[in-house]
């Protein structure tokens, strides 16, 4: 029997899955990262926040009392961290460097309103980022890592005032409005439970891994993700 070009596709993805699939069982592959691999497509989810394309964008990061004992730099690693992730994804993004950024917050110690930021650098958006917890171990479990955190993501936007006409009026103040205002909670790892400590996953190896797995998730706020992306890459 002679195949049609469609039955000779589906029957060489047939064989290709069935393949895979027993290559994933001798190697003890997870069945559900297994399930994404065999995706025929890669399914994305849409980011919660607004759409950045095209904007001027200030990144503002604030840790509350008694979050940075593991993590002295913290401010400035998320601060960074997602303005790579950001100029990585987003079209036309244009990022206030964030030396200046932090030369803005020494010279405002006492600073309220991150929109201030914003009409300082004549900004089209503020991304603030606040830090409410987190952790590398669970007090309950000595001796074992489990990364958490919780983080209060909030965007302000600066609006150009227009008249009913839709025209930009001018003399006004740009308008502030919040676009975006979400708690982001990363817990890692994930599901395999905590991780004891051993001279692989040391402290410092296990800091460096969770605070990626922040960034990631703090960037899914933004930019679109694929649902394997939910996969914690636990390799060190």
């Amino acid at each position: 029997m002679t195949l049609r070009p469609f039955d000779r596709t589906r029957r060489s993805l047939v064989l290709g899955t069935l393949g895979l699939g027993t290559l994933a069982l001798a190697a003890g592959c997870d069945p559900r990262a297994l399930a994404y691999f065999l995706q025929p497509f890669e399914p994305t989810i849409d980011a919660p926040g607004p759409s950045l394309k095209g904007k001027k964008v200030v990144i503002l990061c604030h840790a509350t009392t008694g979050t940075m004992s593991d993590f002295p730099d913290l401010e400035d690693d998320l601060a960074k961290g997602l303005g790579r992730s950001l100029a990585g994804s987003v079209k036309k993004l244009e990022l206030v460097p964030h030396q200046k950024v932090k030369v803005w917050v020494d010279g405002h110690p006492g600073y309220t309103d991150p929109s201030d930021a914003g009409r300082d650098f004549e900004a089209d958006s503020v991304i603030f980022l606040e830090v409410e917890a987190i952790q590398l171990e669970d007090y309950r479990s000595p001796g074992l890592f489990q990364g958490a955190s919780r983080i209060h993501v909030k965007v302000f936007d600066l609006i150009e005032p227009t008249d009913d006409k839709g025209k930009p009026i001018p003399g006004r103040d740009r308008e502030i409005v919040v676009s975006h205002d979400e708690i982001v909670e990363t817990s890692f790892p994930r599901t395999q439970g905590a991780m004891p400590i051993s001279a692989t996953v040391n402290r410092s190896a296990f800091r460096k891994k969770f605070l990626e797995i922040v960034i990631a998730e703090l960037a899914w706020q933004f930019i679109p993700r694929s649902s394997g992306d939910m996969i914690q890459d636990t390799s060190f």
